[in-house]
């Protein structure tokens, strides 16, 4: 069997025709709701090499530029300028072999279980859900064609033919990204999704209601993933995101915090520690769960740095090249607002010095001194406590329903105590 025939979708003509004679033929139907309302979609049984990836699949979409990121043999366009050629194909096909784990797929049809839902193809051929399934179905019967030769034919559900490209993003996010019962995309393949939409003038409201999130979701995961955009490219890992797969929740963060940063200066060096604490990874717990403490004990940080000397001199950090002066947008404020906070931030992008240690001290630092304050002023909000608690029982506890029997007892326990503080504080020097 031709390779391109058993792995990677057949020429667009014989692809359209054998679909079209195919579903004239059919009595099997697969029920779906599309465009608007459920409706008995033609089913029939196709090649296994017969159809093709989506190239425009949601979940593949930072994927493909972490391909193109690590394979600088292969042409930007690769997946834009053909998207059924072979060449396209095949980096699908290796993408979407990674990403097939994400529910168990390799175990689950290496140990014998069967095809029992169809796939769902355009009436072209192109697989708009599926593509994991399938490409695990191709492997498998590939590398062995007699022990899986169940998958030499697959079932497949054929889309109206005027289900468009908008109808079939829709279809995707209903099939794939609100169902529960299926492997969430990664975090930055949805994020990429919402901020290309977004770009295209979708309308805030419907955008998040497509997502089922609210509009203050859209607003936190896009920024997250122009911050993971911007890390990844500062570390030398431009596009690389599988790099970022755990790190949502810190991005999220710092997207919140930097909200909270006075200046520019303050802005720059909280993005840069946070970037070298993911970098090395070093730090000591979840960072994400750090960085509100990070934000907020940054003057105090920087004074450390300073005063340990982990850093070269500000004048031997590098400058920051001109597209890092272009994502200065990214953090607020303006590119000129340089100070001493700017320099630190420079000077850490310019050394490879762990940050880890030094912001747990700080961390562990601050705690104790808030402990010890809250220790110092305990008596004091103690008994500012008991003379709100004395007032409420004046104003509302003195009437005729009041029960009496042993309050003397309990006035007669908080004036000896009254009078054990009293004595205390006379004998203090």
């Amino acid at each position: 069997m031709d390779l391109r025939q058993a792995m990677f979708g057949e020429p667009l003509l014989t692809r359209t025709s054998e679909i079209a004679a195919k579903t004239a033929g059919s009595h099997t139907y697969y029920p779906l709701e599309v465009m608007g309302k459920y409706r008995n979609l033609r089913q029939i049984t196709v090649r296994i090499g017969m159809p093709v990836y989506r190239i425009a699949n949601g979940r593949t979409r930072t994927f493909q530029r972490e391909f193109l990121a690590t394979h600088p043999d292969v042409p930007a366009d690769l997946f834009t300028l053909d998207p059924d050629g072979l060449e396209a194909q095949r980096a699908q096909h290796e993408i979407l072999r990674r990403l097939a784990d994400d529910e168990g797929l390799w175990q689950e049809f290496q140990g014998g279980t069967q095809q029992t839902e169809p796939i769902l193809l355009t009436n072209t051929g192109v697989v708009v859900n599926g593509n994991r399934r399938l490409c695990v179905w191709r492997t498998l019967f590939e590398r062995d064609p007699e022990t899986y030769r169940h998958f030499a034919f697959v079932e497949a559900a054929i889309l109206p033919e005027a289900c468009d490209e908008a109808e079939i993003r829709a279809l995707e996010k209903r099939l794939q990204i609100q169902k529960s019962h299926r492997a969430p995309y990664k975090w930055h393949n949805k994020a990429a999704m919402m901020k290309e939409e977004r770009e295209a003038g979708a309308p805030p409201e419907a955008l998040a209601k497509s997502y089922d999130v609210s509009r203050k979701e859209v607003d936190l995961l896009i920024g997250a993933f122009a911050y993971a955009e911007e890390y990844l490219r500062r570390i030398g890992k431009a596009d690389q995101w599988s790099l970022v797969d755990e790190d949502e929740f810190a991005f999220r963060a710092m997207v919140a915090e930097r909200k909270k940063l006075r200046d520019q200066g303050r802005k720059e060096l909280f993005e840069a520690v946070c970037f070298r604490l993911m970098e090395a990874k070093d730090y000591q717990g979840r960072l994400y769960a750090g960085i509100p403490e990070i934000a907020e004990q940054l003057d105090i940080l920087a004074a450390r740095l300073r005063e340990e000397g982990l850093l070269p001199p500000a004048e031997a950090a590098e400058p920051a090249d001109a597209a890092a002066e272009e994502d200065l947008s990214l953090l607020g404020g303006a590119a000129g607002e340089q100070n001493a906070y700017s320099e630190l931030a420079a000077a850490i992008r310019a050394s490879d010095v762990p940050l880890g240690g030094l912001v747990r001290r700080v961390s562990d630092e601050q705690r104790a001194i808030q402990s010890e304050q809250k220790s110092a002023k305990y008596l004091l909000h103690t008994l500012a406590n008991i003379s709100r608690s004395l007032w409420n029982v004046r104003t509302n506890g003195l009437h005729e329903r009041t029960v009496v029997t042993g309050v003397r007892e309990q006035l007669a326990a908080i004036e000896e105590n009254l009078a054990a503080i009293t004595r205390w504080l006379d004998e203090r020097p």
